[in-house]
């Protein structure tokens, strides 16, 4: 009886300590999923932040070939 019962108490400890390391698991990957939304967050305010600089690039180029300084004009006349 003695040792029947040390078995399911044997049992019973295996079985906490596989569900502990299957919660364990399931932390790790819901802590990994944060951590990879978390950089994709970054990653997107980054290609927004580039995005923005190129446009900002782009106006200022379209502005100088628009308007060339007056040096340039007089070569032209």
């Amino acid at each position: 009886m003695i040792k029947r019962r040390n078995e399911e108490d044997k049992n019973s400890e295996e079985i906490v300590e596989r569900e502990l390391g299957n919660l364990d698991s399931e932390l790790d990957s819901e802590a990994s999923l944060e951590d990879q939304e978390a950089l994709i967050e970054q990653v997107e305010a980054e290609i927004e932040h580039q995005e923005s600089e190129l446009e900002r690039e782009q106006r200022l180029f379209e502005e100088e070939n628009l308007n060339p300084d007056e040096e340039n004009r007089n070569e032209f006349e």
